[in-house]
């Protein structure tokens, strides 16, 4: 088990019921007639280290996916061990503890079973991450590729989708890395619980693949029967990513790399970056002294947390206080109307606009200012507090719209100038008809990265009174995806002359 850092050692524990297990991101206690109460902390592991750091509302979104995906795969007969969420666990814990939504939101009761405790339960859909490292290093010299003894074909690059389901058991260690073991001995030692494994994952891969976001691999811990404990198909045990930006990272021959999505990769990321992490070893004292001592980057933190919440967004159609209102039950206070900011180049746009504004729920001013007409205003409008104010600013028009993309740039540019700066979210919705509503749908869909808020997993932006309907709705009851990942271009003044 690896050492806790300050954050999670701090972390408070409830009084009364006993502790049986303080993990890396969760704390367990015993209760009666064979139950346990999982708490979910606000904290994160990455590379088998504690990071000292507290992730708000990570413990609640950890929770919500167990939920959800409980109740799916129970559809289909495969068992958890959740035995109550949300409201329902007030008659299993202490009175002072109940009827309090945060203790809901980050808690499970849960079943005690009989664990395997000797493997780790992987399993993969694209070769990434570990199972990419095995291949890579069986296939060397002319040898035949494979992964937890299973053979396979040579020339597949990091991302891409293997032959078949592929079950890819590790070691489970206290202390140290997990390692890859044939799959074989496990499949015949504990088949019940592989078939269970196997199935869950085709049945949340399928479900995700149908809305455009693919799961690559997934861990789980289960009993001998194969009763799914522990986390299911989270932010933490799997790994998630846009199928279209999925699709685009296999578009090289050669070179092709896993794409980023929503879960701990970017963390990793971040963390081999700044600390050469995934070079360290967890068992080191000085090792973990440098984790601790590390300070997780706060934009890193909200690409994470924010990630895992548009993720539940996609998957489910609610964003994580809906359902944990709905289907779990818990009185949580109403949401905040949400302030937009809708900039129109022109009072033409003006009409359409308040035609659609007029009884939505989020707090809508309009502004009329032209990126071509009014430039500095633009820039001033973009500096100012009032800009910040917003949890969304679109560009609203047609023709050549370069109004959202100009805005964009202005707040990503003051970001880089103030670090104390919020990102603002910044979508373009395209009007008109026939050659400028394409004009102005160009506009948005080729700002270069493609920053803007768009329809992201379908790469179209919002178009015409619906589209901007569908926006508002968005911000209303969705989730918006964690800040694009920019690329610095230095500008290169005189770069040719002919003189």
């Amino acid at each position: 088990m690896a050492k806790h850092s300050p954050a999670r050692a701090n972390w408070p524990l409830f009084e009364g019921p006993k502790v049986i297990k303080r993990g890396k991101a969760w704390d367990s206690y015993r209760l009666a007639n064979r139950l346990r109460w999982l708490v979910a902390t606000d904290c994160a592991s990455i590379y088998e280290f504690s990071l000292n750091h507290i992730f708000p509302l990570k413990g609640a979104c950890l929770v919500t996916y167990c939920v959800f995906w409980h109740l799916k795969l129970s559809a289909y007969g495969i068992k958890t061990h959740i035995v109550a969420f949300g409201s329902g666990i007030d008659k299993y814990i202490p009175e002072q503890y109940r009827n309090n939504p945060d203790i809901q939101s980050r808690s499970l009761i849960v079943s005690e079973l009989d664990m395997i405790s000797d493997y780790e339960l992987i399993v993969r859909k694209l070769i990434t991450g570990h199972g990419w490292e095995e291949y890579e290093k069986t296939g060397k010299n002319g040898g035949q590729p494979s992964i937890c003894g299973q053979p396979l074909p040579k020339g597949l690059q990091d991302g891409d989708m293997l032959p078949y389901t592929m079950f890819t058991p590790t070691t489970k260690v206290d202390k140290g890395h997990d390692t890859n073991v044939p799959a074989d001995p496990v499949r015949l030692k504990y088949p019940s619980a592989v078939f269970r494994v196997l199935q869950a994952f085709d049945i949340a891969f399928n479900y995700a693949w149908e809305r455009n976001v693919v799961l690559a691999d997934d861990k789980k811990e289960c009993d001998k029967e194969g009763n799914i404990a522990d986390e299911t198909f989270t932010i933490d045990s799997s790994r998630w990513t846009p199928k279209i930006a999925w699709l685009k990272s296999r578009e090289p021959a050669t070179g092709r790399k896993m794409s980023s999505g929503f879960d701990k990769q970017y963390l990793r990321n971040k963390g081999i970056e700044e600390l050469g992490i995934n070079k360290l070893d967890p068992d080191k004292p000085a090792d973990i002294a440098k984790v601790h001592a590390w300070k997780v980057p706060d934009e890193a933190a909200t690409h994470f947390i924010q990630g895992g919440k548009y993720l539940f967004w996609l998957l489910s159609d609610m964003n994580i206080n809906r359902f944990r209102r709905g289907p779990m039950g818990i009185s949580l206070p109403p949401d905040p109307p949400k302030n937009v900011l809708l900039v129109c180049g022109s009072e033409t746009d003006f009409p359409v606009v308040k035609s659609v504004c007029e009884g939505v729920r989020p707090y809508v001013t309009v502004d009329i200012t032209s990126c071509h007409r009014n430039p500095n205003e633009l820039v001033e409008l973009v500096k100012s507090p009032r800009f910040l104010s917003y949890d969304l600013v679109a560009g609203v028009g047609s023709e050549q719209l370069g109004l959202p993309g100009d805005m964009d740039a202005w707040a990503h540019y003051f970001c880089t100038q103030d670090p104390t700066r919020r990102e603002v979210p910044v979508a373009g919705v395209a009007l008109g008809s026939g050659e400028s509503l394409l004009a102005a749908r160009m506009a948005i869909k080729r700002v270069p990265g493609q920053p803007l808020i768009m329809k992201e997993l379908e790469g179209e932006p919002y178009v015409g009174p619906e589209g901007l309907r569908e926006l508002l709705l968005r911000i209303t009851n969705g989730e918006l995806p964690p800040p694009q990942i920019r690329k610095e271009r230095e500008a290169k003044p005189g770069f040719w002359q002919n003189f």
